[in-house]
């Protein structure tokens, strides 16, 4: 452990080591475009600029800082194209890097802003195709003006068409994650993670917010010996048409899910400890009482029991162990009952 909170501080000494270094670069290439007067050397300055706000917000985690330096950057770099190097390479830097990185930024909500942005700087440079700045004696006329624009356009657009896939596709791989977490894939129950998490908040709820809860958890008795002669997808099919019966005798205020492989936990929004008993009893004796038909066979099962309260326990850890010895103790008695202790 300690170790990895080492090796963690020196990759941050090492990754702000990198972003000083690269502070330093953007200040050396400042310094030599305004002594040299060389627009290419400026925009390599404004370049590492840029790098250097996208590895502070990095290093930082903070997105205000990030944000401050990258305004201040373009800004000092727009002031010297505007004021200092007033020609045709400075017009093409000036409308085009702005609407390229509005649009590549954040392509969900800035994709207009930044079409119009492009379509109002092709408005503003051919109507300075008169002025010094986009005349035949700067190198540069009106054609060459659109091909520069187009591409930067279709640039951008190609960037944020990107941003935006890979975007979509890690929320899609989230709610893919989301749903195994949460939602059995066999009987299409909450899982036993997501229970753990409902509990969880339930005791640590404040005082005045805390409320009992009793829980039951039902475990199929001898279900391997239904998967080894039946197979799994008969196991399956069993453990779907327990819950869909848990499903329509439970009521809606009850909340229950898969705990295991062959068990379900309920959760009930009281501690009547006469009243869970009850519940419990008429769910094994419901699921006693049934016939199970999947595919060709008929099938009858027992179930054993293991009940609890909330006011009962200290935390979730000592709520859970009295559920899962609760249980033990009715599978070591034979099976087929409730225990409540």
């Amino acid at each position: 452990m300690e170790d990895n909170i080492n090796s963690q501080l020196n990759s941050e000494k090492h990754y702000l080591t990198i972003v000083m270094v690269q502070v330093g670069v953007a200040i050396f290439f400042s310094c030599l475009a305004y002594w040299a007067a060389s627009p290419p050397t400026l925009f390599l300055s404004v370049g590492c600029g840029l790098v250097v706000s996208l590895s502070l917000f990095k290093a930082s985690k903070s997105l205000s800082l990030g944000i401050i330096s990258l305004s201040t950057f373009l800004t000092l770099g727009f002031l010297y194209v505007t004021m200092v190097s007033a020609d045709a390479v400075a017009l093409i830097w000036c409308v085009t890097i702005f609407p390229a990185l509005v649009l590549i930024t954040n392509p969900q909500k800035n994709v207009y802003i930044g079409i119009a942005l492009i379509l109002l700087s092709a408005i503003g440079g051919y109507m300075q195709l008169d002025s010094q700045w986009l005349n035949l004696q700067a190198g540069i006329h009106g054609v060459q003006f659109s091909l520069i624009l187009m591409i930067v356009f279709c640039l951008s657009l190609i960037i944020a068409h990107l941003k935006f896939n890979h975007q979509l596709n890690i929320k899609k791989l989230q709610a893919v994650q989301f749903k195994a977490n949460t939602i059995d894939d066999v009987t299409g129950l909450q899982t036993r993670n997501s229970i753990e998490k409902l509990l969880f908040k339930k005791f640590t709820q404040t005082p005045n917010e805390k409320t009992t809860t009793s829980a039951i958890v039902l475990d199929i008795d001898n279900f391997r010996s239904i998967n080894e002669r039946y197979g799994h997808k008969i196991g399956n099919d069993l453990l779907c048409s327990v819950s869909k019966l848990l499903g329509t005798t439970l009521a809606d205020e009850y909340i229950f899910g898969r705990w295991d492989g062959n068990a379900f936990i309920i959760i009930l929004p009281h501690d009547n400890d006469e009243v869970s008993l009850l519940i419990a009893e008429t769910l094994r004796q419901k699921i006693n009482g049934n016939q199970f038909n999947i595919q060709e066979h008929s099938l009858s099962i027992a179930c054993s029991v293991g009940i609890a309260s909330s006011k009962k326990s200290h935390d979730l850890n000592d709520f859970l162990s009295q559920i899962e010895n609760n249980l033990y103790q009715a599978k070591s008695l034979g099976g087929n009952q409730s225990i409540f202790s």
